[in-house]
């Protein structure tokens, strides 16, 4: 992905930064997210996705689409 934010249908954050978008800042809305619980964790980017894992739920992942 290039550098920029982007956000989730359900409002998590995710800003890229860096030369070569090496710098990732992830604020990750577990409350909001639809198929996200209080036992998530590990939130990452992947292919243009927010996702995160969970022995709890099985994790999930959202599209992230670019603020403008």
């Amino acid at each position: 992905m290039i550098n920029g934010n982007y956000t989730t249908a359900a409002g998590s954050r995710v800003e890229i930064t860096g030369d070569y978008g090496g710098i990732v800042d992830i604020a990750f809305d577990w409350v909001e997210e639809p198929m996200a619980c209080c036992d998530c964790c590990g939130p990452f980017v992947h292919d243009g996705f927010l996702c995160w894992g969970c022995p709890r739920c099985g994790g999930g992942a959202a599209e992230l689409r670019r603020k403008s």
